[in-house]
């Protein structure tokens, strides 16, 4: 959906290189959609082991410096 945050669009469209990107360039890894997911919320119900899109190795400990809740909300 066009009202949530690119950060989240991106995720939500498994498009990890971007998100990266993102992230690097400034974006909040806290700022939720309508429904109160965030940027690792957005991860785990996007990305699992054996994807098609590999997730870059990089994005977990950018998520996690920058200051994401781990502890918000991950699916309705």
């Amino acid at each position: 959906p066009q009202d949530q945050p690119l950060l989240l669009q991106v995720m939500n469209r498994s498009r990890w290189d971007v998100a990266v990107m993102l992230i690097k360039a400034g974006a909040s890894v806290t700022a939720t959609n309508i429904e109160g997911m965030n940027a690792g919320g957005m991860l785990f119900s996007n990305w699992y082991p054996g994807s098609q899109q590999p997730l870059p190795s990089e994005l977990v400990p950018l998520l996690l410096t920058n200051g994401i809740d781990v502890f918000a909300r991950v699916r309705n």
